[in-house]
């Protein structure tokens, strides 16, 4: 649920009222109708540079099981659509307690209208639309939008760190200049043999089998949430969820299921994506439990040992999910985006974000420890 407006963006407040003008520029801030689906699309094309699958709004929005009424708002010009904000509606948890969370997806402006107070028009009328059906609001920032939030009065949780295993590092290196070449075989030659060290001092566990299928067992991942559900707040994970979640018509991943003595103890949720223009990127996108007993971090090692051995090519292999411990990631290979020097680097060579949330009512905790969160990539990353 990344805020990715660009640079020029508006940060100002807006009114609130359907017409707007701004440095000559008319529009109006309306809500989403069947008709503009195409014009959305392509706006998502020229922010982006990707066109997305014709029938990705219907099963984002249309199909979402938790609201039936989502709520998009486009503003209209009178060249077309210039600028959208989409919302997320989530059923999620704080210990028994149930929280109704929208998180705020892609505002996306048209390059053309940046500066014309487009992006704050969309918010206020987005807020308004969410004071009587929400407790909460989050979303995860750039560098861009992040000072947005923090002046609208949003709550700073934290940057959205990650654990990597760079497999060929060299890939991610920019440019094609004479020094760039021989510092990428540098550093993929180094990385390679740093992990053929890990790989032999790993001790994969002999009591756990791993199976791999591209087609959802909602069933078993929902039974898999069940048996470690934390106090944190975190997204309900039943079968109507995973049903929905994975399949998106763009969904192209796999899960992993990892089972011991005929049960299943644990699980990974994998896609793989392009970064750039060539490198290829593994990312663990949820891990189940998310309370994890003994045999469900037995069965983490085993998944881990599983997708790896599966992607012996790809650049990057990443994991968000805190829930897997820290010093079964470091046997495999990985480093951690929050720790330095990988930080510095982190903050180069891809795009952080950082959470950001929203109260609209009383919910009992507080928001800006991000200890309070589960929200793992699964939940934030839609497209």
């Amino acid at each position: 649920m990344t805020d990715r407006h660009g640079p020029g963006s508006d940060g100002g407040s807006a009114p609130s009222g359907a017409e707007r003008r701004a440095n000559d520029t008319q529009y109006t801030i309306r809500p989403f109708v069947p008709a503009d689906r195409e014009a959305v699309r392509e706006l998502y094309a020229t922010v982006t540079g990707r066109k997305p699958h014709p029938e990705w709004l219907t099963w984002k929005f249309g199909e979402n099981p938790a609201a039936t009424d989502v709520g998009i708002f486009v503003a209209e010009t009178p060249a077309g659509v210039a600028g959208v904000r989409p919302l997320y509606p989530l059923r999620m948890r704080f210990g028994d307690e149930p929280v109704d969370v929208a998180g705020f997806v892609n505002a996306m402006i048209h390059p053309d209208y940046r500066g014309e107070g487009i992006f704050s028009a969309l918010y206020r009328r987005a807020t308004e639309y969410l004071s009587d059906r929400s407790d909460l609001l989050f979303c995860f920032a750039n560098a861009n939008s992040g000072p947005i939030y923090d002046h609208w009065g949003w709550t700073e949780v934290g940057r959205a760190d990650a654990h990597f295993r760079f497999q060929s590092p060299g890939a991610l290196v920019p440019g094609d200049g004479a020094w760039t070449r021989p510092a990428r075989a540098l550093l993929s030659s180094t990385a390679k043999g740093y992990l053929a060290v890990r790989d032999r001092l790993s001790t994969p566990p002999t009591d756990v089998s791993v199976t791999r299928t591209a087609s959802v067992p909602s069933a078993r991942l929902a039974s898999l949430y069940r048996r470690g559900v934390p106090e944190t707040l975190h997204v309900v994970r039943d079968e109507r969820y995973y049903r929905w979640r994975l399949g998106g018509p763009e969904w192209s991943g796999a899960v992993y299921v990892a089972t011991r003595h005929g049960t299943d103890v644990a699980a990974f949720v994998v896609q793989t994506r392009t970064v750039g223009a060539s490198s290829t990127r593994v990312e663990i996108s949820d891990a189940l439990p998310l309370v994890p007993d003994r045999d469900g971090r037995r069965g983490f090692a085993a998944l881990l040992d599983r997708v790896l051995g599966d992607h012996p090519n790809a650049d990057v292999v990443a994991l968000q999910d805190t829930r897997v411990p820290r010093e079964l990631l470091r046997e495999r290979g990985f480093v951690w985006s929050g720790r330095q020097p990988l930080s510095w680097l982190y903050e180069r060579l891809f795009d952080p974000l950082t959470q950001f949330a929203l109260p609209l009512s009383d919910v009992g905790f507080d928001v800006g420890d991000p200890d309070n969160w589960a929200v793992a990539e699964l939940t934030r990353n839609t497209n």
